[in-house]
């Protein structure tokens, strides 16, 4: 594969394996903390192709001494929940942290943080499940081999809050292609 930084805020990587050729565009928004990841995928083989894509992406909503500290007792105070109609893992941290002696008095931290996957309109890209648990997702394998990846993903219709005590954001997509044809993902 090959990385090519564009800029200060931006880099591609680039990959081709087993006859689809892979682009991600990554980027961090100047105005707004934003990372914004394009993927183009090209089916490169005379027949149609099948993939199975899963994202990843762990949550630390908290000032980065603080979460580097004590990154557990940072943990058990996100909550995540599963939005369908924006096909997005939401999380926000809950830790009352304003100061306020009075308990009535506090409020809730304002981090919040997304992980989401737009469809493109009658596109054969179709999401299909979720996961916001880091613990389930990589059970007892690791990053590079996680054993969520051969696990049945929570369906779509399971949204409610949930604090999984260790919150991540997983995203599973089917993806269909014809012959030479490129689909773009974001």
């Amino acid at each position: 594969y090959r990385v090519t930084r564009l800029d200060h805020a931006s880099l591609r990587i680039v990959n081709t394996w087993s006859g689809i050729r892979a682009e991600a565009l990554v980027r961090i928004d100047g105005n707004d903390p934003v990372e914004t990841w394009t993927l183009r995928l090209r089916n490169l083989t005379p027949r149609m192709r099948m993939l199975k894509l899963t994202s990843y992406r762990e949550f630390a909503l908290n000032a980065g001494d603080a979460y580097m500290r004590h990154p557990d007792f940072n943990n058990i105070h996100i909550g995540t929940w599963f939005v369908p109609a924006l096909n997005a893992v939401v999380a926000r941290n809950r830790l009352l942290k304003d100061g306020a002696r009075d308990a009535h008095k506090r409020k809730i931290s304002p981090e919040v943080a997304f992980h989401a996957v737009g469809e493109t309109p009658g596109s054969s890209i179709l999401l299909t499940g979720y996961e916001d648990s880091r613990q389930f997702f990589i059970g007892r394998g690791t990053l590079r081999s996680p054993e969520g990846l051969e696990k049945i993903s929570r369906g779509l219709s399971d949204d409610g809050l949930l604090y999984s005590f260790d919150p991540a954001a997983s995203l599973r997509l089917h993806i269909g292609f014809q012959p030479g044809q490129e689909l773009e993902l974001v």
